[in-house]
């Protein structure tokens, strides 16, 4: 009965390391993500601050409210990019203890 118990025990250390070889995989690619998404939302912020100055034209005042609405996009995706790279670490963290 031992030796069927650590079997078991090694398949499931093997499941683990499987689970957290695809969750490294996935963490990789949301990175990447988030870095673009980073890229894109300093380019907005940049835009917004070029065009959020007192004397606009009416064009320009039109490509703030542009500017506003990419910002917030580009704000929300990298916060919730943000998140789910935080959420796969921890889970990364949490599977490696069961080692």
């Amino acid at each position: 009965m031992g030796w069927f118990s650590l079997g078991s025990n090694n398949d499931n250390k093997d499941a683990i390391r499987d689970k957290i070889r695809d969750l490294e995989r996935d963490l990789r690619s949301l990175e990447y993500d988030l870095s673009r998404a980073e890229i894109e939302y300093n380019k907005a912020e940049s835009e917004f601050d070029y065009y959020n100055r007192s004397n606009r034209t009416d064009e320009e005042e039109w490509k703030l409210d542009a500017a506003i609405r990419n910002f917030r996009i580009w704000d929300n995706e990298y916060c919730k990019l943000k998140d789910k790279v935080e959420d796969l670490k921890d889970d990364i963290r949490e599977l490696e203890r069961e080692l």
